[in-house]
């Protein structure tokens, strides 16, 4: 809402300017009495409709401020501020291409009504159309330049474009206006580990920023990035304390536990995930974290988040197997891969109409549901494996190959959408120049098996490397299996190929940054997940060429 109510106007009547003022002054029961007085009178009173719909929305009754708005609007038209006002309310319900409609035509009726230009910019962004949303929002700060909520929009819209310096200027004018906001400080935090800056971003947090649950939190999350796991649990744990429903601080505390080897603690705690902003599932049917309700049912095991996180997690579904009829969801490019588990069950795109089922759990709620400990994850044997023609036929094409034979992947699937996913991506990956140290090993054969964007890298390789390039012929995971099967080593980035050998028991080595992924630990080169991975860890941040030249001795030893 406008950061004022609407004002009466020269002639209003006594009856509105007084509910006008009550409203102003905070006493909402006299407020709201008064307007349903005036609109019992006179229900045509197009003003009365609209201060009552913001009264409404400010005590967070958003469909009867909805209502109250709707009667408002054809009123009064070419009311820009109801328009806005209105598109607020349906921004909250969660109509947000019905909110942008409103902030159109409010804008267009008045060029220069700031709040309007914020929301517009707060609509597009949520539409992720994030140039209309700093066009938006550049509007708005011309208009009202010490509006710390403009700035700081300004800023979320400049991360999500990728321009983390210029978006830092405008956390800096935000944080002019209200130092002490804890939203403000916040994107600077996301801001400052955007520059790849974590340092400088706790000791603001440390020094600056105002105290409470969120700072606690974001300190956190710079010490994680900073590669101390214990001192970003014990921030956690402080905002945790401070704030129990903080749900990214109770989620990241479980990232944390996880990290640490906590595992009892933190599948519990990964739980809050869904309310730290991952979108739930809804199904008709209950949802089965354990229990002996499963025997003799049959459940849907669905996958949420990444390729590898469901080549991980889906070894689960062996063990049910035994006990009730699985139902896997997952998403297209594993589909045929799905083929080789045991216990699969009858296996389903993401997104295409289950079966008859009883129950349903995500796949990565699937410790939880197994009290997984460290010692018992379940890894009795390789659980995926490759079509046994497909594999035949590509050891017949890499017989001419000497020596080892030895896969790469240097980078893993930008989301430019995502400026937190963006930035870890960039820390995972490296390019294939970074490589070189490799190419003075003798008796290797390089063997691409990298996809996407990065792919291209294979036509410049380091000095010394001829890397064989047939990425073009694997059209999903089943096809990658199968060239890996064929294959002495995998040697990878954080990404789903790393999941991949791993789950076929196919040696495979892992080049982790700093602040590696909650799942491969701390301290460790070896991983309960996967027996055959061995893990190369940076020294200091973004230090590549020393884990390269660790690789390379590693080979040299023969030790692949």
């Amino acid at each position: 809402m406008s950061d004022h109510l609407p004002g009466a106007p020269d002639g209003a009547g006594a009856p509105l300017e007084k509910a006008i003022k009550h409203h102003t002054a905070g006493e909402w029961t006299e407020a709201e009495q008064l307007y349903q007085d005036i609109l019992d009178r006179a229900p045509g009173e197009g003003r009365a409709w609209h201060h009552a719909g913001v009264l409404a929305w400010q005590r967070g009754e958003h469909s009867l401020a909805l209502e109250r708005l709707d009667r408002a609007a054809p009123l009064m038209p070419r009311n820009a501020a109801v328009l806005s006002d209105r598109a607020l309310v349906l921004l909250a319900l969660g109509r947000t291409e019905d909110a942008l409609k409103d902030l159109d035509r409010a804008v267009a009726l008045d060029p220069d009504l700031a709040e309007a230009w914020i929301s517009r910019g707060n609509a597009q962004f949520a539409l992720g159309n994030h140039e209309a949303a700093l066009r938006s929002f550049n509007r708005a700060v011309v208009l009202r330049p010490r509006d710390a909520a403009a700035w700081n929009n300004r800023c979320a819209a400049m991360l999500a474009l990728d321009r983390a310096a210029e978006a830092l200027a405008s956390n800096d004018q935000a944080l002019s206006i209200t130092p002490d906001d804890p939203g403000v400080w916040a994107n600077r935090t996301t801001t400052l580990l955007a520059l790849n800056e974590p340092q400088r971003a706790l000791e603001a947090l440390e020094t600056l920023a105002p105290p409470g649950a969120e700072t606690e939190h974001r300190k956190g999350l710079a010490l994680r990035r900073l590669g101390r796991p214990e001192a970003a649990l014990a921030c956690f744990d402080a905002a945790v304390a401070m704030a129990p429903g903080h749900a990214a601080a109770q989620y990241n505390r479980a990232l944390m536990q996880l990290m640490l080897g906590q595992f009892e603690e933190g599948w519990r705690g990964h739980e809050w995930r869904w309310r730290a902003g991952e979108a739930a599932r809804n199904f008709d049917v209950p949802l089965w974290l354990g229990g002996d309700e499963i025997m003799g049912k049959t459940i849907l095991l669905h996958a949420g988040q990444g390729l590898g996180d469901t080549i991980q997690f889906c070894r689960y579904a062996i063990a049910l197997s035994a006990v009730a009829t699985v139902v896997l969801e997952v998403p297209a490019p594993l589909m045929r891969l799905m083929s080789s588990l045991p216990g699969r069950g009858q296996v389903i795109a993401s997104g295409a109409a289950p079966p008859p089922i009883d129950l349903h759990c995500p796949l990565m709620s699937l410790p939880l549901a197994f009290e997984t400990t460290i010692d018992t994850v379940p890894y009795e044997r390789p659980y995926l494996g490759a079509d046994p023609a497909a594999v035949a036929a590509w050891r017949t094409r890499l017989a001419p190959l000497p020596g080892r034979r030895i896969g790469l992947v240097w980078a893993g699937a930008p989301r430019p959408d995502d400026p937190v996913a963006r930035s870890s991506d960039r820390r995972r990956s490296m390019t294939l120049r970074q490589f070189a140290p490799l190419a003075d090993v003798p008796g290797l054969s390089f063997v691409s098996l990298q996809v996407g964007v990065a792919a291209a890298q294979t036509a410049a390789p380091p000095d010394g490397m001829a890397i064989h390039d047939w990425t073009s012929e694997l059209g999903d995971f089943a096809d990658t299996a199968a060239l890996v099967e064929a294959l002495d080593l995998v040697i990878t980035v954080d990404t789903a190929v790393a999941h991949l050998a791993g789950a076929m028991g196919k040696p495979v080595w892992i080049l982790n940054r700093f602040d590696a992924c909650w799942r491969w630990l701390t301290n460790r080169e070896d991983s309960p997940w996967y027996p055959s991975a061995r893990l190369f860890r940076q020294d200091t941040p973004g230090d590549w060429g020393g884990v390269m030249q660790r690789v390379a001795a590693a080979l040299i030893d023969g030790t692949a």
